[in-house]
């Protein structure tokens, strides 16, 4: 067993999730991971996020990745879509390179490249085409502004363009303090995917909505995008996925994981207009008595939370397996 399995993490699984989710599942976010190619040291500002020294392995390959999902889904088959860890200082190169090992003779998943800021496009272009990959993965991070930075700030027009001509996935999380309720977010995703309609969009963590409300701002401006899908991983709210489920298509709403983020023990709160993921740490100091204080992943409460969507507007087994495994094959253009 790869993954610390506690008595509350089974019984969830058993009284919850096993009799909801399908055999087949395919994860449309996971990383792999590698802790050799992060460039960080310790006292750089600003540090590493917490995950990448929570982990309980140093490597996440797709061997681990099995392991896990076995400890995770017993009985399920999973397929994935999996890019490199967003390392604020990554070698980019190495990174890429590892995670086409992983998925090379793997026909059932895919294996998406992890894109700089000041990449050319004739440079993703040579890596595409040198791993196979299938899609790109920009992030926050990498942008001048990791909090307010604009969708061209982490992936520039020229690369899009090329996404465009070679038909590409493209796995944005959303900058901004507002996410997907930011004014030029919301134009951005209209324009670009009105000006490159080959470019298959996946707003990662629901459009970056961990509650409901900024979904709701944005959500009747964009949902008609033909060319747009959501994942929810990382949402643990029952709100979002009820407000997607009755106003998104529901055949572009895909199940991801986001291994190894969320194998945190927690859940993400809200308050007022923001939110914040509540650890198993945060909360020990507190010295709960009058309740089983433990927490499981984050990865169980995503799913627990889409239980109680999927059983609130009364979705079948079809429908189901839509959201975890159907969906995410169309994605990235194969047959279910």
């Amino acid at each position: 067993m790869v993954l610390p399995i506690t008595d509350l993490d089974r019984r969830i699984w058993e009284e919850e999730l096993e009799g909801f989710l399908p055999h087949r599942i395919f994860d449309a976010h996971v990383h792999f991971f590698h802790n050799e190619h992060c460039l960080s040291r310790p006292g750089q500002v600003p540090p590493e996020p917490l995950t990448t020294t929570d982990c309980p392995v140093e490597i996440i390959d797709r061997q681990v990745l099995r392991e896990m999902y076995k400890d995770l889904f017993p009985g399920r088959e999973v397929r994935f879509q999996a890019f490199g860890w967003v390392y604020r200082r990554l070698d980019f190169d190495r990174h890429n390179a590892f995670t086409a090992t992983q998925v090379v003779d793997d026909p059932d998943s895919v294996g998406l490249m992890l894109v700089h800021p000041s990449f050319t496009a004739e440079k993703v272009a040579q890596d595409l085409d040198r791993y196979g990959f299938r899609g790109l993965k920009p992030y926050i991070f990498w942008a001048d502004d990791p909090i307010e930075c604009d969708i061209m700030d982490m992936l520039p027009e020229s690369i899009i363009e090329l996404a465009n001509e070679r038909e590409l996935v493209v796995v944005l999380h959303l900058g901004k303090r507002l996410g997907i309720a930011d004014e030029n977010n919301v134009r951005n995703i209209i324009s670009l995917s009105e000006k490159y309609p080959k470019v298959r969009w996946n707003l990662a963590h629901m459009g970056r909505s961990s509650i409901a409300w900024p979904l709701e701002r944005a959500i009747d401006r964009v949902c008609d995008l033909p060319n747009v899908w959501y994942d929810f991983s990382s949402v643990t709210n029952t709100d979002v996925f009820t407000l997607a489920f009755r106003k998104l298509p529901l055949d572009r709403i895909m199940f991801g994981s986001d291994i190894p983020s969320d194998l945190q023990r927690g859940t993400m709160v809200g308050f007022g207009y923001g939110w914040v993921l509540i650890t198993d740490k945060m909360l020990a100091p507190l010295d709960i008595q009058y309740c089983d204080p433990r927490m499981t992943y984050v990865l169980y409460e995503t799913l627990r939370a889409a239980r109680r969507a999927c059983l609130l507007e009364g979705f079948g087994e079809e429908q189901i397996q839509d959201f975890f495994y159907n969906n995410a094959a169309r994605f990235i253009g194969r047959e279910p």
